[in-house]
């Protein structure tokens, strides 16, 4: 007899590019589902005159860092590129995720994005859980 799906839900990473010490993570692996972590670079995180060489190649090494340590952990890292709202609801129709959690991040960007990720999380019936990291 096959044994029931357990639950999915998905950890988005942003800033926190980091397993430990992780308040949105731990509270999604405390949900008891399963946890589909996913990157997504952003059109502005690719082409902003901050993000050089030297950035995007620092950003690659802790994107390979952190797959790694998921992968020890038996998991891996997702990644997508494109817009984190429209990025997300495609991995949740995907997926069937039942939730979105992350850390909230502190620049109007990023804020703004929240609440573009809430509306369709709302749109499709997800629940949102934002912390303070």
């Amino acid at each position: 007899m096959d044994r029931p799906q357990r639950p999915r839900v998905i950890h988005w990473f942003r800033r926190d590019l980091r397993i430990t010490d992780n308040t949105a993570l731990n509270a999604a692996c405390a949900s008891g589902a399963e946890v589909i972590p996913v990157f997504v670079l952003s059109a502005w995180q690719r082409n902003h005159r901050w993000t050089g060489a030297a950035r995007q190649e620092f950003l690659g090494g802790c994107l390979r860092s952190l797959d790694g340590n998921l992968r020890a952990s038996g998991g891996r890292l997702v990644f997508r590129r494109g817009e984190a709202d429209e990025e997300l609801g495609r991995l949740i129709r995907e997926t069937g995720a039942k939730a979105v959690f992350f850390n909230r991040d502190p620049d109007p960007f990023g804020k703004q994005m929240e609440k573009r990720v809430a509306r369709v999380c709302g749109e499709l019936g997800v629940e949102v859980h934002g912390f303070k990291d």
